[in-house]
């Protein structure tokens, strides 16, 4: 069972990193600058007036303009992709540049709703939902969490986050999320022991094959691949939508 899971989880990464629309990944300004460039290209509704990204959407025009301050309030905002949401509709993801971290901004191509988001979401195999793994063990700018939202709306299906309350504690969050199903998540869940515990510290960085499962119309986990839990779940209540 464990052989196969692994097996399933190296092919799902393959799938997510071809997903439609969402090809280029960069750190630097310059790279996204040519990331955008390239989806500009291809979407006659979106262009750039100078610091102004200016999305059109519905007969309305939404503008996302960077603030070029050298200080904490500087902001600069980038398209980094799209995606195929189905009967003709893109919904488009934009970067979120900060002073410190950053967050994306997912647009619905339909009614201009946003999303408020920590990491890239990833659109599942029927195009009904969204899936995002956010993680940050270290500066701690984002949560450690994982959320699922439905395309419909954006409105938040289910979220687990991960308690990781004290710093001096092993510490755990998730990355390499994808949908192997429409009905099963499969992540790599991360654990790591802060500096300021020499207990923990011992522990060093692990890596461990996970997964939600949804059964009964209600979503499942951390499960390990054995199907055990690890941990229990833990709800986020405020809502990203904006």
């Amino acid at each position: 069972m464990k052989v196969f899971f692994a097996e399933i989880l190296i092919v799902a990464f393959a799938v997510v990193a071809t997903q439609a629309g969402v090809l280029l990944e960069t750190a630097s300004r310059e790279g996204f600058d040519k990331v955008e460039a390239h989806y500009l290209k291809e979407l006659p509704n979106i262009h750039r007036d100078g610091d102004s990204l200016k999305i059109l959407i519905a007969g309305k025009t939404q503008a996302f303009q960077n603030n070029e301050s050298n200080g904490e309030s500087s902001a600069h905002y980038h398209l980094v992709g799209f995606y195929d949401a189905g009967d003709g509709r893109k919904d488009y993801l934009i970067e979120l540049g900060l002073y410190e971290g950053y967050r994306e901004i997912l647009i619905n191509g339909k009614t201009g709703a946003r999303l408020n988001l920590e990491a890239e979401p990833v659109l599942s195999l029927d195009k009904k939902d969204y899936l995002v793994a956010s993680m940050d063990l270290d500066a701690g700018y984002a949560g450690n969490s994982l959320s699922i939202y439905r395309l419909e709306d954006f409105s938040r299906e289910f979220t687990f986050v991960w308690p990781n309350s004290n710093p001096e504690e092993l510490m755990k969050g998730p990355e390499k999320a994808v949908w192997v199903s429409n009905n099963r998540i499969a992540f790599v869940e991360v654990s790591r022991g802060s500096d300021l515990s020499e207990e923990t510290r011992k522990i060093g960085w692990a890596r461990h094959p996970m997964y939600f499962e949804k059964r009964a119309g209600k979503w499942t986990g951390p499960l390990d691949p054995d199907g055990k839990f690890e941990t229990p779940q833990q709800q986020q209540p405020e809502d990203t939508r904006f």
